[in-house]
């Protein structure tokens, strides 16, 4: 009686020797566009278990994205516009919270900052430029006060 080969290889290990062609083989290898939107949405809303966050977070310890990705990141959602639906849930979000004592002096200086020189990029690199000067000096550029 003929079996299917799945069937009569079920539970069977791979030694070494295939694993290690198996990757040769599998090296380089694209997914089609409609693989690629299968997986997707496969993945999409998919609920993880405790375990698998649990391991996810172990793995992922240590690891920073590079400024380059960084960049990328923010010029592709640069612009991105929020759905009514979405900005109503943001706003009933961050409804309530309080920024920390030290966010709000980095605000200050950012702002005051821009107030004078109107410019965010500027601003940005002035910010960080005086983040390692420890903030000394950041009263030179704040807003006269009333």
């Amino acid at each position: 009686m003929k079996h299917k080969i799945s069937i009569l290889n079920k539970g069977r290990k791979h030694s070494e020797e295939s694993k290690r062609k198996m990757s040769i083989v599998q090296k380089g290898r694209k997914h089609s566009e409609e693989t690629k939107r299968k997986i997707s949405v496969f993945n999409k809303g998919r609920k993880r278990s405790e375990e698998f966050r649990r391991k996810m977070s172990i793995a992922l310890k240590g690891h920073f994205i590079s400024e380059e990705t960084k960049r990328k990141i923010s010029v592709a959602l640069s612009g991105e516009n929020c759905s009514e639906e979405t900005r109503k849930r943001m706003s009933i979000l961050y409804t309530g919270r309080k920024h920390s004592e030290e966010s709000k002096e980095k605000i200050a200086i950012a702002t005051s900052y821009i107030y004078w020189f109107g410019k965010r990029f500027l601003a940005e690199r002035f910010l960080v430029e005086l983040i390692k000067q420890g903030g000394r000096n950041a009263r030179l550029f704040s807003r006269p006060h009333s």
